[in-house]
């Protein structure tokens, strides 16, 4: 294409500017990520009207001395070579409406390194080696979510491709397909205030702002649904709120998850999220054009077996919709036959060492058995890893980056937007351990701790946390004893009407 004339823009408050009488709002979405020893990958979000793109770039944060104008099909990324390794380089995109160039997008900047994973090659076996090593994981399976919304994975030794299937949609708060099938609703985006958010009642615990947290580990125990002994149960979901139509359909889902936040450079606000979320045998993408439970093949029956799924959530710093890696699912079986008491499971999640562009959810998981369980290796291994934004904490009490432990039945927040942000329904999700097997051969497990910057791992306690928050405060959250502040407690949520 034609190298376009720069012209002179008023400066004005805002990201705005007017052409030919047209206001123009909307400024690209970037992405840098290194993805060689002297390469940077540079991706953006396309803008309506745009008739152009350029990248500009340089070594030093508002100083750009360096062009590339691109065009406007896709893919919507560039690569910037022959840069100096381990050097910071800052980026910006901007759009062409018309020969008038747009203000620049927010900017991003990234280190070329050798090891850097080659996401611009698409080759899953390039990939998925490059992943491993920047992670140290050489074993168990790996679902991986690329800058640009491709998930490679290796399941079984098995290694494939394919554009990511699960979408984010903020607003609603609710995870679909690409083709508009409803998975679940997700947890309240950007929970910075104690109140009650609109997405379902919730149980959280996080870090102060003063501190510096960029990871938490620790072991949960996951309640089977009944007791194999017993006629008594400890989850259940009714599928009369599971079709998400009308005002009263809520589509509860249990989730266990860590959350981090922090402001990434330019001062953005950024949310990412590890999850596990229950699924009930029957119930998987809603189809809202035949009203039907399908599987994820439309048309497919869903699975007939309760599940937690893992997931990895990363926002677009823009607030729009993201890609939400899904890797295979932690099953009980049909009718909970293989795992009747449970699950025990370690999970780590937050930014990866020293290179800030990537973030992952470690879920080790093994059936808890009343013998010991440690006399077999994990009958599960998952890692999830996808691409995060620069972390670049600004100093308190601006606000570092923080943890947060979430135990929550996530409701859909239009269902629930006018009664207080939580509904009862009749679902409950009850003997939820964290850091502590409260059902069986009742025991301690390893404590829930974060990664401080500086100070390394501490137990989560107290020291470094906020006082926890239940919403509603009384009548549904309930923990119980054991109880050592706050890194081993046991959960419950009961939306049973009383």
């Amino acid at each position: 294409m034609g190298v376009y004339t720069v012209r002179a823009f008023p400066a004005v408050a805002g990201r705005w500017l007017r052409t030919n009488g047209t206001i123009i709002t909307e400024v690209p979405w970037i992405f840098a990520v290194p993805t060689g020893a002297d390469k940077v990958t540079v991706y953006w979000d396309p803008v309506p009207g745009a008739t152009g793109y350029r990248v500009r770039w340089g070594m030093e944060s508002g100083v750009y001395p360096n062009t590339l104008v691109v065009a406007t099909t896709p893919p919507y990324r560039v690569n910037i070579e022959g840069l100096t390794s381990e050097q910071e380089y800052y980026f910006v995109v901007e759009a062409a409406y018309n020969g008038l160039w747009g203000p620049p997008s927010d900017e991003d900047s990234a280190v070329p390194h050798a090891g850097a994973i080659p996401w611009d090659t698409e080759d899953v076996n390039r990939i998925i080696p490059a992943i491993r090593s920047a992670i140290g994981i050489n074993d168990g399976d790996i679902n991986a979510l690329s800058p640009d919304g491709w998930y490679y994975s290796e399941v079984n030794r098995v290694r494939t491709s394919e554009k990511a299937l699960y979408l984010l949609s903020p607003n609603a708060s609710e995870a679909v397909t690409n083709d508009g099938r409803v998975l679940q609703p997700m947890p309240q985006r950007r929970e910075r205030h104690p109140q009650c958010t609109h997405t379902g009642p919730y149980r959280r615990v996080r870090t102060l702002e003063s501190l510096n947290a960029t990871r938490a580990m620790g072991e949960f125990y996951l309640p089977p649904r009944r007791n194999p002994s017993a006629n008594v149960f400890y989850f259940d979901l009714p599928q009369s709120m599971w079709a998400p139509t009308g005002a009263g359909g809520t589509r509860d889902t249990p989730h266990i998850y860590f959350g981090m936040n922090y402001q990434a450079q330019g001062g953005q606000e950024v949310d990412i999220e590890g999850i596990l979320a229950l699924h009930p045998a029957g119930r998987g993408h809603y189809n809202p054009q035949t009203g039907s439970e399908e599987g994820k093949t439309p048309g497919s029956a869903p699975p007939n077996f309760d599940r937690w799924l893992i997931m990895l959530n990363i926002p677009k710093q823009n607030g729009g919709r993201s890609d939400l890696a899904i890797g295979e699912p932690l099953s009980y079986g049909v009718n909970g036959a293989e795992a009747p008491y449970g699950f025990v499971v370690w999970m780590m999640f937050g930014t990866e060492g020293t290179d800030d562009k990537l973030v992952s959810v470690h879920v080790h998981a093994w059936k808890y058995l009343i013998e010991d369980r440690w006399s077999d290796p994990p009958s599960y291994k998952q890692v999830v890893v996808g691409c995060a934004y620069r972390r670049a904490p600004v100093p308190p009490p601006g606000g570092g980056a923080r943890m947060r432990r979430n135990i929550t039945i996530a409701q859909r927040e239009e269902a629930v937007r006018d009664s207080g942000g939580w509904k009862r329904t009749g679902s409950f999700f009850l003997k939820c351990g964290v850091g502590h097997a409260p059902l069986f051969a009742q025991e301690d497990l390893q404590e829930i701790s974060v990664y401080l910057e500086p100070g390394g791992w501490q137990n989560w306690i107290n020291d470094v946390s906020e006082t926890p928050v239940n919403c509603p405060p009384t009548g549904v959250i309930t923990v119980e004893q054991p109880v050592q502040q706050w890194y081993r407690e046991v959960v419950s949520i009961d939306l049973r009407r009383r």
